[in-house]
């Protein structure tokens, strides 16, 4: 019978959990990201979206949605009412702070209403 030393096995223990945390920590780098950049100045929304793969789809969601619907407008004027009620949104959204439900409630019923936008 092979005898290991004591610390060849916490070696190896340590290198595992070392390996394992490493790919642990690279997952978010893997994950979706919103339509903004996440470099800078944010604040507490917008912090909470780019870091939440969840938000960060609603986001991208979001704003396939809104530029559809944009690119669908023919009048001026039906084009900057979309733009002021889109920046209307963002207001809301923004006064979530960091709640993730709340942020996640405002994209949802956000999307809801640019997808009848045009009925």
């Amino acid at each position: 019978m092979t005898v290991i030393p004591r610390t060849s096995i916490s070696a190896g223990i340590s290198a595992a959990l070392a390996l394992g945390l490493a790919f642990a920590s690279a997952a978010p780098a893997y994950a979706a990201k919103p339509t903004f950049s996440c470099n800078g100045k944010l604040n507490s929304t917008e912090r909470a979206i780019c870091n939440s793969s969840e938000l960060s789809r609603l986001d991208r969601q979001m704003s396939s949605e809104y530029f559809g619907q944009l690119d669908q407008q023919t009048s001026a004027s039906a084009r900057r009412e979309l733009k002021s009620a889109q920046r209307s949104w963002l207001q809301d959204r923004n006064s979530c702070g960091g709640s993730v439900s709340c942020i996640r409630g405002e994209y949802q019923q956000w999307i809801e209403q640019l997808t009848e936008w045009g009925l």
